[in-house]
């Protein structure tokens, strides 16, 4: 309810946040690293500032890191995973966080919260959110 009263879904920004420059992390849940980005699709994150030494580096440059382990941090702020460009390795992030605070954040968290089925249906269809280009 906060978020819907401070903006719209469909009036919020949205950023291109590439892969590298984030850690995925899912709560309350084992998620296979590989399930992170479908875990997170269309779900409400926490933007999170994480200290490095709990950040597990990727594999390859271009792809998200890992924690090691659920840990307190600062968030400083919601957003709204809207999509994924796998082929430009891209997180389309919907929030109304200052670009300043924005760049503090390293970690987009996900919990249970996610967005409405009715908004969900809405968003597929096309009738709520416009549909974002690569």
């Amino acid at each position: 309810a906060w978020m819907g009263r401070r903006a719209q879904f469909k009036d919020l920004p949205v950023y291109s946040v590439p892969y590298a420059s984030v850690a995925l992390h899912v709560m309350h849940e084992k998620v296979p690293d590989r399930g992170l980005l479908a875990a997170l699709a269309y779900r409400i994150v926490d933007l999170c500032s994480v200290p490095e030494d709990k950040i597990l580096p990727a594999k390859d440059r271009e792809s998200y890191s890992i924690l090691e382990s659920s840990c307190v941090t600062l968030s400083c702020g919601l957003g709204l995973v809207r999509g994924v460009d796998t082929d430009s390795k891209l997180i389309f992030l919907a929030t109304d966080c200052s670009e300043e605070k924005l760049k503090q954040v390293n970690c987009l968290v996900g919990g249970h919260l996610s967005i409405p089925d009715q908004i969900q249906k809405l968003q597929k269809s096309g009738a709520y959110l416009a549909p974002l280009d690569k």
